[in-house]
């Protein structure tokens, strides 16, 4: 069996500041000159990606950099060729109908279209948002979104796992729904701790057969810099969070 892939998807240069810190092993993708990216993903920049993602490993990790470029993970999943069930962890639903045009890509609009969109994505478990949007969505999309708040996570996953028990997943990340003691994403953040997180994956791919996972929720420029605190704090959390899947990375296909 061939072992799963590592990518690195650079698009604001928080990982070239922040220097090797365990990516060497890993296909890194230098993406920072692709405009058209930042929060919106205009149409030519989405082209340029796809390409890009169209030859990387879709088994294995994936990092695709801060919370303001989560819609990458809809050019992952747009490659999987199978029924399967999502099951994405962030402070926010993603759900958001464009301000700027239902076929405009956006980080918090990215969810709402990968269901529209997405013929074998048969549910999303959307856990940590604090209000659920998906509400106002059609009644074709709201069933096939199960919500569940950061506080009923652990009470939840018996039905959790009967639900993926078997199955084809793929896992989303933001670690904006982590404590702001194990992340710095720029955005609003949930007070999951790195323990229950890690106690999370390891209980979902035990469950399932999980195809690939992709984190985001890096430490966003500001000032034209990064913070060093947010990038320290972000590394300590990559690194348990890539030590906890050491043993699933090691036991896969490449797809």
């Amino acid at each position: 069996m061939m072992e799963r892939k590592e990518a690195v998807l650079s698009l604001s240069g928080v990982y070239e500041a922040d220097g090797p810190c365990g990516w060497e092993d890993g296909i890194r993708v230098d993406l920072t000159a692709v405009e058209g990216t930042t929060f919106f993903c205009e149409d030519a920049a989405a082209d340029h990606l796809r390409h890009v993602i169209d030859g990387l490993p879709l088994s294995g990790i994936h990092w695709i950099d801060s919370g303001d470029y989560h819609y990458v993970s809809l050019f992952f999943l747009e490659r999987i060729r199978e029924p399967f069930t999502l099951v994405m962890c962030d402070h926010h639903s993603d759900m958001q109908e464009s301000a700027f045009g239902a076929d405009l890509l956006s980080c918090g609009s990215w969810l709402l279209q990968s269901l529209k969109r997405l013929p074998f994505l048969e549910q999303v478990i959307l856990i940590g948002p604090e209000d659920d949007e998906s509400m106002q969505a059609e009644e074709s999309i709201r069933e096939r979104v199960w919500w569940i708040r950061e506080e009923e996570l652990e009470e939840s996953m018996e039905k959790i796992n009967s639900r993926i028990c078997g199955k084809k997943v793929y896992i989303s990340f933001d670690k904006d729904i982590l404590s702001e003691d194990f992340c710095d994403s720029g955005w609003s953040q949930g007070q999951m701790t790195l323990k229950t997180a890690v106690e999370f994956l390891d209980r979902i791919k035990e469950a399932s057969d999980v195809i690939g996972i992709d984190f985001c929720g890096e430490t966003p420029p500001k000032d034209g810099g990064f913070d060093p605190e947010g990038m320290r704090k972000n590394r300590m959390t990559n690194d348990s969070l890539r030590a906890c899947l050491r043993d699933w990375m090691k036991g896969g296909e490449e797809a």
